[in-house]
């Protein structure tokens, strides 16, 4: 979401206020979604997820190759726009299969 808000900021605008949030920038938003997450315990499995440092270029090349996932974007996510994203995200990880993630994206359980 903050790779993207500036190219969004409108809508994420109007999406706060009607969240009842008020008027909020696109960084305001993003850490609005972060408190919800941390409220719904999405952090908390989050944490469960271990990714070592030499995952996170493989993960990244993997998901920026499927076009399903980056194409929708209002901004280009390059290889290492994405490491980026995943290295910011590596605190909040804990146990990490890989492996099952690239299944689940497959089955188109969830996107990332």
């Amino acid at each position: 979401m903050r790779h993207n808000s500036r190219a969004y900021a409108e809508d994420l605008a109007a999406l706060a206020v009607a969240l009842g949030w008020g008027a909020v920038d696109g960084a305001a938003f993003a850490g609005r979604l972060d408190a919800v997450a941390d409220a719904t315990s999405v952090r908390a499995q989050l944490r469960r997820v271990v990714v070592p440092g030499d995952a996170i270029a493989p993960m990244a090349r993997d998901v920026v190759a499927i076009r399903r996932l980056i194409d929708p974007n209002p901004r280009e996510v390059t290889v290492a726009d994405r490491s980026r994203i995943f290295d910011s995200e590596r605190p909040q990880l804990g146990r990490f299969c890989w492996e099952d993630v690239q299944n689940k994206i497959s089955a188109q359980e969830f996107s990332l």
